[in-house]
């Protein structure tokens, strides 16, 4: 992973029960990241509005995910408005958003 982290440009973690301290242990090695596909990781997102909440935890992964064109977030049951807020603040050169099979409910 050391090694080849910065050759990675398009990561898929597609239905992988991750949690977010090893999402961020992946992403700090990944730093030419442009594609992440985090479609079905329902296990990421069950802390809900808390995903990448800590300023720490934001801090590592701002520059590695401010690089990032396309976000796959399809089939994640635990999605919501403040992590996709989250996600557009962190991700700012999205070109491409992938949200199918979610049931988003938006305040």
């Amino acid at each position: 992973m050391y090694v080849l982290g910065h050759h990675v440009e398009h990561l898929s973690l597609r239905n992988s029960s991750i949690l977010e301290n090893t999402f961020i242990s992946i992403l700090e090695h990944c730093e030419n990241l442009k594609s992440l596909d985090l479609s079905g990781c329902n296990s990421l997102f069950m802390s809900g509005s808390a995903f990448l909440s800590r300023l720490t935890d934001r801090s590592i992964v701002k520059s590695i995910l401010a690089q990032i064109t396309s976000l796959e977030l399809s089939s994640s049951r635990y999605i919501n408005d403040a992590i996709l807020c989250r996600f557009f603040k962190l991700c700012p050169s999205l070109t491409s958003l992938s949200l199918a099979s979610n049931n988003l409910l938006c305040k």
